[in-house]
């Protein structure tokens, strides 16, 4: 089955810990700049969502954002696998919030440079 597109409605289940969410039906995000691969979220992958509660003042409209934060949560865990940078991760994450219109750019900005400082704190790079 073709992957749903990024902008389509997330279809999600609570995960049996009651913090996270599953994926039930994977989609696509095609990359701003069309050069780059695009971004497959499979069936099956778990994301906590927005995570950062601090910071979850600014998100308006949390459902809206969840694609962007679940593609931010898939782009980590590569990160820790080592298929792609932290920074990359965080840069989409930009993107696509910018994209899905949830917050205007200076929010968006205010939480890139969130998820870039606790990767700093973290040491990741």
């Amino acid at each position: 089955m073709k992957p749903d597109k990024f902008t389509d409605r997330r279809h999600l289940i609570m995960a049996e810990d009651c913090k996270s969410f599953v994926i039930n039906r994977s989609f696509e995000y095609y990359r701003k700049d069309r050069t780059q691969p695009s971004i497959i979220i499979p069936e099956g992958f778990e994301t906590d969502g927005f995570t950062t509660g601090i910071f979850r003042f600014l998100i308006p409209n949390i459902s809206r954002g969840f694609s962007a934060s679940t593609i931010h949560d898939k782009l980590c865990s590569d990160f820790h696998k080592g298929l792609c940078s932290r920074k990359y991760a965080d840069e989409v994450f930009y993107e696509a919030l910018l994209e899905t219109k949830v917050v205007g750019k200076f929010r968006a900005k205010i939480l890139y440079l969130a998820v870039r400082l606790f990767a700093k704190v973290k040491g990741y790079k």
